[in-house]
């Protein structure tokens, strides 16, 4: 009977005790066993969702129901961005004979809330509170996985209740195993990040080393992208929590909202730079530009939206952007751009990584070691192949450089081959080749001015017949003549006493040209007067007639001689009185004669015309003449440029330079000037009535921009006659300019602030260089007529116009070219691309009536030949 009940009874009392059991205490589905060699062991559990986001442990610990505790399909949970904070429980099991001491590992760090509670049945045996979202002083064990040391006794089993509570990824891989193996492995991963952190970190700094010796914004975007991967990758795993800003969560967890958006953001501008698309098609450039709009959207959206919000924007953000930019290459690819193809596999590489552990993160695929480190290795491989692209796109530019500062190089020495032609022809007369007087008056100054106790003479050798030939012979003839009279005296002057070499442009030389028929030489005045016999000799040799083309020629050539320090202490004066003594009745009688102020018959009448140019200016009894200036481009004339005429009752029509250099030397200038540029601007005035809406070129001297009311009066003059400041032009010559260049451009740009326009009249007949008058702020350049002569007979004449003409106009210059006398000249000059002409054969200059009459004559014949 008692055998009976055993039988029948104790089934059943364990069949209540378990029936009971589901009430009494929780039903545990998974016991995980401690594993006994301490290699890692992936812990499975259930879970539970915490809906209402507050249950504490003991609430959580008697929820026994079945269907509340749910087991994880897979090794790890993995549930992606989620509202509720998720509990977890599992068992771990000692079976062996021994006390064990492990640690149980999370090995994804960025969970923002974690709580580990450790029963022993019901007893606690401990409780941890950390998270990525907690000091980082507060963890167990220094590491940045969450690590939680678990004791079990031999033969027992203990409970494991963890809480994770994150704006981020539900995503708490978990495993066990002893000490020794997990840093083992923690140590291993710990290399391989390093490893990657340090490859980066030399990339970034290669690249940045060349952008700042390149200065190109492409490398400066790739150094930062690369560097805005390596710490979004630092952050992903914690590896910068335990060294920076450790007590203070909140930075890292902001770092970590900034940088998906920033990462797209640096990657589309780098590709804009990288790949050119605006180049190939418009809506590339548009859609790259969109990407970078949807980027900075991005991180303006951390500003707004709450944490879990603005992280799930910015990666669905940076997900699609980063497509669209892998899509890109091989388009650009298809259109040409091989570039775009390296860019193209470089950026794969890295998406691949980027999808695998975006979609781990959503929870759409299981968590491994390629999901783990995917982007990691992705990105390597990215910045190893656009490493390679960029290392030789920099050689291929290292060697346009190269290519291009040949290229200017060999530019600026064809310049200034170029500079030192014009300068050449600057100094050299252009018919004899000599030194001419720019080139004379700065040698003789330097021999002036180290004479010592020397007396050092100007002669001046003027040929009186030269006229008189010239209209015999024609100026071809004349030009002739006028080389070989040259080499006659060059000849002679091999023998002179005391003759004195001057450096001219190319060699030195013993005699000048001053002007047609004008010769100049520099003699050391004891010498000569020491040996006068041989000077008579060679005087006398020089007043014999030469043979041209099978004629005897009488020249008549006449000696003005002026001494430094007797007549005068410098080049200017000496040279004056040089040729006042070669003007004289004794030169005329005996072939030389020295200086005399008796001769100057200047002296009294300068006097006289200081006095009576004052009062001309004040009467009215100046006249403005005009020269036309016709536009080669448009077949018409464009503008007029006047000149001051006057015509005296006693000595007639006065030479302009005569009377323009008194008034320059006694402050008359001034007076002379505005009357000038009143009247210029009522004849433009009356000219536009008259239906010729025509330019107007004033001409100014130097001494006028030291006048402080210049700009004042100009002002005035541009409001009282309503004139257009765009059609008026300001003329100096260039030599006047380059006497004192700072103060000239100073009030040339305030002239220019008006509106006024800057021409530089006489390029050519100085020895300013290109450079400098680049620095002018003028608009127009009119190139003289020593520059324009003989082009059309002349190869070489002809490639000097021709380099002057191209090298104005590619700094940006209008050229006019003056003194063209014939059909010939212009149409050379028209085949040569000069924008417009003046010159006798249009007309010389005319006054008002004449020029009217002009006009008319011109318009007519341009519509008869229209």
């Amino acid at each position: 009977m008692t055998f009976l009940k055993n039988i029948l009874l104790r089934p059943l009392l364990i069949f209540l005790l378990c029936l009971s059991g589901s009430f009494i205490g929780p039903a545990w589905g998974i016991t995980n066993v401690m594993p006994d060699d301490g290699a890692p062991r992936i812990i499975r559990s259930e879970y539970l969702v915490d809906h209402s986001g507050n249950s504490g442990i003991e609430a959580i610990k008697s929820l026994v129901r079945e269907g509340e505790w749910k087991g994880l399909s897979e090794d790890s949970a993995n549930f992606g961005y989620q509202r509720y904070p998720y509990w977890y429980r599992f068992e771990l099991s000692n079976p062996s004979q021994a006390q064990k001491e492990q640690i149980l590992e999370i090995s994804y760090p960025l969970l923002d809330y974690v709580d580990f509670y450790h029963f022993a049945g019901d007893n606690l045996v401990s409780e941890v509170h950390t998270g990525d979202r907690k000091p980082y002083s507060q963890r167990l064990i220094d590491h940045p996985n969450f690590l939680f040391p678990v004791k079990i006794a031999a033969g027992e089993t203990h409970q494991i209740y963890l809480r994770v509570d994150t704006a981020g990824s539900q995503l708490v891989p978990m495993k066990i195993s002893d000490a020794t193996s997990t840093f083992v492995q923690l140590g291993k991963e710990d290399a391989l990040h390093a490893t990657y952190f340090g490859v980066v970190s030399v990339i970034v700094f290669f690249n940045l080393l060349i952008f700042v010796a390149l200065r190109e914004k492409l490398y400066l975007y790739y150094s930062v992208a690369a560097f805005l991967y390596m710490l979004f990758f630092g952050i992903m795993r914690a590896k910068l929590f335990p060294f920076i800003y450790s007590d203070n969560p909140e930075f890292h967890h902001t770092l970590l909202l900034l940088l998906p958006s920033s990462c797209l953001l640096f990657s589309a501008l780098f590709s804009r730079e990288f790949l050119k698309p605006e180049q190939y098609s418009k809506t590339l450039g548009y859609l790259i530009n969109a990407i970078i709009g949807i980027a900075l959207i991005g991180l303006a959206g951390i500003l707004v939206f709450d944490a879990q919000t603005s992280l799930q924007l910015s990666v669905m953000g940076a997900i699609p952007g980063s497509f669209v930019l892998l899509i890109m290459g091989p388009i650009l690819g298809f259109m040409g751009n091989r570039m775009a193809w390296i860019y193209a596999t470089a950026w794969s590489t890295f998406m691949f990584g980027v999808t695998i552990s975006a979609l781990s993160k959503q929870g759409l695929m299981p968590v491994s070691f390629v999901t783990e480190y995917g982007m990691q290795i992705g990105s390597a491989l990215e910045l190893f192949i656009l490493n390679a692209a960029l290392a030789s796109r920099f050689y291929q530019e290292h060697r346009q450089r190269i290519a291009a500062q040949e290229a200017r190089l060999l530019e600026q020495l064809e310049r200034r081959e170029t500079e030192q032609k014009l300068l050449n022809k600057s100094l050299s007369d252009p018919t004899t080749h000599l030194p001419n007087r720019s080139c004379f008056e700065q040698q003789a100054n330097l021999v002036i001015e180290s004479r010592g106790n020397k007396r050092i003479a100007i002669c001046v050798i003027e040929i009186l017949r030269y006229m008189e030939i010239s209209r015999t012979l024609g100026h071809h003839n004349t030009d002739l003549m006028q080389v070989e009279v040259a080499q006659n005296f060059a000849a002679l002057s091999v023998n002179m006493p005391g003759i004195v070499k001057l450096q001219g442009p190319s060699e030195e030389a013993l005699i000048c040209s001053l002007e047609p028929g004008s010769f100049v030489m520099l003699v050391e005045a004891e010498l000569a007067e020491s040996h006068t016999e041989q000077v008579n000799e060679i005087l006398k040799q020089a007043m014999q007639p030469i043979e041209f083309k099978e004629m005897r020629l009488e020249l008549r050539p006449v000696i003005g001689v002026a001494v430094c320090p007797e007549h005068g202490l410098n080049t200017e004066t000496l040279l004056r009185h040089a040729q006042v003594a070669a003007d004289s009745s004794e030169a005329l009688e005996r072939h030389l004669s020295y200086y005399r102020p008796e001769y100057d018959q200047y002296n009294a009448r300068r006097l006289m015309m200081v006095s009576e140019l004052k009062e001309a200016i004040k009467n009215d009894h100046l006249a403005l003449y005009f020269q036309p200036k016709y536009s080669l481009k448009e077949n018409r004339v464009v503008g007029m440029e006047a000149l001051v005429r006057w015509n005296h009752e006693r000595y007639g029509l006065v030479r302009p330079d005569e009377f323009i250099e008194i008034a320059e030397q006694t402050g008359i200038i001034k007076a002379l000037t505005r009357w000038v540029v009143s009247n210029a601007l009522k004849a433009q005035n009356s000219l536009k009535e008259l239906g010729w809406d025509l330019n107007m070129s004033i001409n100014l001297s130097v001494l006028n921009l030291r006048e402080g009311d210049l700009i004042d009066f100009l002002s005035a003059q541009m409001a009282d006659n309503n004139s257009d400041p765009q059609r008026i032009y300001f003329e100096l010559t260039e030599t006047s300019m380059m006497a004192n260049p700072l103060d000239a451009i100073e009030v040339l740009n305030k002239v220019c602030a008006l509106r006024l326009r800057l021409s530089v009249d006489d390029f050519g007949a100085g020895y300013s260089s290109l450079a400098y008058l680049k620095s002018l702020p003028a608009t127009e350049i009119k190139i003289d007529k020593s520059l324009i002569s003989g082009i059309c007979g002349d190869e070489g004449n002809e490639l000097i116009a021709e380099a002057t003409i191209n090298m104005c106009q590619k700094l940006g210059y209008q050229v006019v070219a003056e003194g063209v006398e014939n059909e010939e000249t212009m149409e050379r000059l028209r085949e040569l691309k000069c924008d417009s002409v003046q010159g006798y054969l249009l007309t010389p200059p005319l006054p008002m009536e004449r020029l009217l009459q002009w006009l008319d004559k011109s318009e007519s014949d341009t519509r008869d030949v229209s």
